[in-house]
């Protein structure tokens, strides 16, 4: 005999979360991130197409969708634009401030 654990649920939760900062952070850092904040990655763009993964791993983010600070609901997925240009950050970083959030957290 083999027992199993069923778990049922009604879909997606309403748990909210805030999206972080992923500013000057690697693709593989910025899905780190994300993960911990119980997040998703969605579509990820370069500005350049990378030659290889050794040019590929230079890249950071710029910008992302959602910005930074923006409540959604766990399981979202964030797109993120990366770049090898450091004159891409001379744009500042859209932060949303909500009334209900630590802004000490927003930059960890």
């Amino acid at each position: 005999n083999t027992s199993v654990d069923l778990t049922v649920g009604r879909g997606l939760s309403d748990e909210k979360v805030h999206v972080p900062s992923l500013r000057e952070k690697s693709k593989e850092e910025a899905m780190a991130v994300l993960a911990e904040a119980s997040l998703n990655i969605g579509s990820v763009l370069y500005d350049e197409k990378p030659t290889d993964d050794a040019d590929a791993s230079k890249y950071f983010v710029y910008k992302q969708k959602p910005a930074t600070g923006t409540e959604v609901n766990i399981g979202k997925a964030v797109d993120i634009w990366l770049t090898k240009s450091k004159s891409q950050l001379s744009e500042p970083e859209e932060v949303v401030l909500s009334k209900d959030y630590d802004i000490e957290n927003f930059f960890e």
